[in-house]
């Protein structure tokens, strides 16, 4: 069920062009090959920044072999007598290299929210304090230190029982 559009290559250089031609999505490899092997194509993907699933198809390779290229990053190895694993380890494969992107751009979003929220606490001129359940101040910011007249090191040693008498307004400034 599946038109596949591939490139066969045999060297690093024709492996490097072939990446910077178009976007792929997955990499199939013969583990033995006169002129490239498997180590130096992962390390090529690695250079390239390409999270691609790698499957090594193999009928040459041992099981150490095979277990220190998938330390390395490979993702599956199928060995060319249990050719009808292909197709399973692809579709399973290509799912998995989605859900990593999609973890990867919610952690992106995530981390851009934070800056985000990060940056409205730091230079809002209200005072915002962050505390748990027992009032105890997990942090705060710094129109805090300035209503308060306490650094935000000593307020996170308090309690906001102890600081609201000292939000009156008489506490002397230095």
């Amino acid at each position: 069920g599946y038109a596949p559009t591939f490139e066969r290559v045999e060297t690093a250089e024709a492996m490097a062009t072939a990446l910077g031609g178009q976007k792929w999505d997955i990499v199939i490899a013969d583990y033995v090959l006169p002129n490239f092997s498997v180590p130096a194509a992962l390390d090529l993907l690695k250079r390239r920044g390409l999270a691609l699933p790698f499957i090594i198809v193999s009928g040459a390779v041992g099981e150490e072999t095979a277990v220190s290229a998938m330390k390395a990053g490979a993702h599956d190895f199928i060995a060319k007598s249990n050719l009808t694993r292909l197709i399973p380890a692809v579709e399973r494969e290509l799912r998995e290299a989605e859900e990593r992107r999609e973890r990867q751009r919610a952690q992106r979003e995530l981390l851009e929210s934070e800056i985000r929220h990060r940056t409205l606490f730091e230079n809002s001129s209200d005072a915002i304090v962050v505390c748990d359940m027992r009032g105890n101040i997990i942090t705060a910011n710094k129109a805090t230190e300035k209503l308060s007249g306490y650094l935000t090191e000593e307020l996170t040693k308090m309690n906001m029982s102890q600081i609201t008498p000292a939000w009156s307004f008489t506490r002397a400034r230095g």
